[in-house]
């Protein structure tokens, strides 16, 4: 392959094939994250944990070229569990952080695990291209 069909390899490669492959990658970090967040949360009726599930946007590409997802938890007590509060009696119900620790370690995780998934992609898409 010439340095002309390259090029035009990667023009290819940065348009709808790319967007598809990166609002894919989203939605793969937003599972994830999902998945860490359902198993930090503590349970008491079990409400609270099963709503991370419920309100979950697909990915999609933003105006400004990033992508996002939006996940929210729709449970009124949702933020006092993820940041505590104080209770009427006087005590303090801790903070759990379920989420802001779940983003910590994807945030620590997916640099890397991005990179090579990235690459593979090119690698893939560029070597299809030689057949």
């Amino acid at each position: 392959m010439d340095i002309k069909e390259f090029q035009k390899v990667l023009r290819e490669l940065s348009g709808k094939k790319r967007d598809e492959f990166f609002i894919q990658q989203t939605n793969n970090i937003t599972q994830d994250f999902l998945n860490r967040v359902h198993k930090k949360t503590p349970v008491d009726t079990g409400l609270l944990r099963i709503s991370w599930r419920s309100h979950v946007t697909p990915a999609r590409k933003m105006e400004d070229g990033s992508y996002k997802s939006i996940v929210k938890n729709p449970v009124h007590y949702a933020s006092y569990v993820e940041y505590g509060h104080r209770m009427p009696n006087g005590g303090y119900y801790e903070p759990r952080f379920m989420a802001k620790k779940s983003c910590n370690e994807l945030e620590q995780m997916y640099p890397g695990i991005l990179g090579s998934e990235i690459s593979k992609w090119y690698a893939e898409n560029l070597w299809s291209r030689k057949k």
